[in-house]
């Protein structure tokens, strides 16, 4: 990873959780994971959210901006024959832990130290039998970029 690279490839956080031994799917967008039957609990990574402070101006033809980014890992769990999610619990606890560990303080190149944001259930969906819920993690970094004229 380069100064000029803007977002966190997510591909490497979800080689990083294969790694640790979950299975791992790529999806881009929630309301696909709501309604998909799981065959096994199963770990998703999403991007959820890129900001941008404004710019400085660091000499030269060059501008830095510090970008923090958010990302999601969801869990999805299978709750067979249990309407409530509750015959899940174990297996979300480790879930969740197994997550946490193999990502919190994980720096990939440029970026800050990735670290835990937050936690919330997405879903109990009783025509599915999963249970979906999402971490939220967040990194940074400055990127470093040349001014661009057009028209000039």
């Amino acid at each position: 990873m380069g100064l000029n690279d803007f977002n966190l490839d997510l591909t490497l956080i979800e080689q990083r959780l294969k790694a640790a031994g979950l299975h791992v799917e790529g999806a881009l967008e929630m309301p696909v994971l709501v309604d998909r039957p799981l065959l096994q609990d199963t770990v998703f990574v999403l991007p959820l959210e890129d900001q941008g402070e404004e710019p400085d101006e660091i000499g030269g033809p060059d501008i830095q901006q510090y970008s923090p980014e958010q990302f999601g890992v969801v869990l999805g769990l299978r709750s067979p024959g249990d309407a409530t999610g509750a015959s899940s619990t174990a297996a979300f606890v480790a879930l969740r832990q197994k997550v946490k560990a193999a990502l919190v303080g994980l720096i990939i190149g440029e970026f800050e130290p990735i670290h835990f944001v937050g936690g919330r259930i997405v879903t109990v969906n009783k025509q599915t039998q999963n249970v979906l819920y999402q971490l939220q993690f967040q990194t940074a970094h400055n990127v470093v970029t040349e001014v661009q004229n057009y028209g000039d």
